[in-house]
């Protein structure tokens, strides 16, 4: 019995059963991310000046206040995940000039996850 057409339906079939996209593991648009996706994305792209210990060397010239606001500790992400998803989200003032680099996809994740009532 033949299940496809051609190969390239079984290739095409193949691919979409085994996610088959470049979206760097992360759930679908339609689906809200999980408090491991944003944190991650937090990890990558907020701890480089909003840590106790910043890596990001001009950090204190993009004209932030970072030492009081620590995003390595979960409890802060959760409990400032309204001005997380104000800043990263709505005004898209964060991170300051863009200096890590946070795609709009990673926005779209965490907007998802914020929604969806931000749960850790």
């Amino acid at each position: 019995m033949r299940l496809f057409a051609t190969p390239a339906l079984a290739a095409a079939a193949i691919l979409a059963g085994c996610g088959g996209g470049s979206d760097g593991g992360s759930k679908s648009s339609g689906e809200a991310a999980d408090f491991a996706e944003v944190k991650q994305i937090v990890e990558r792209r907020c701890q480089a000046c909003h840590s106790q210990k910043p890596t990001q060397e001009d950090y204190k010239d993009l004209g932030m206040p970072v030492a009081s606001l620590d995003l390595g500790d979960d409890n802060n992400i959760l409990t400032l995940k309204r001005v997380i998803y104000q800043r990263v989200v709505e005004v898209k003032d964060m991170p300051a000039q863009n200096a890590t680099g946070m795609t709009q996809e990673e926005r779209d994740r965490i907007a998802s996850w914020y929604k969806a009532g931000a749960k850790p």
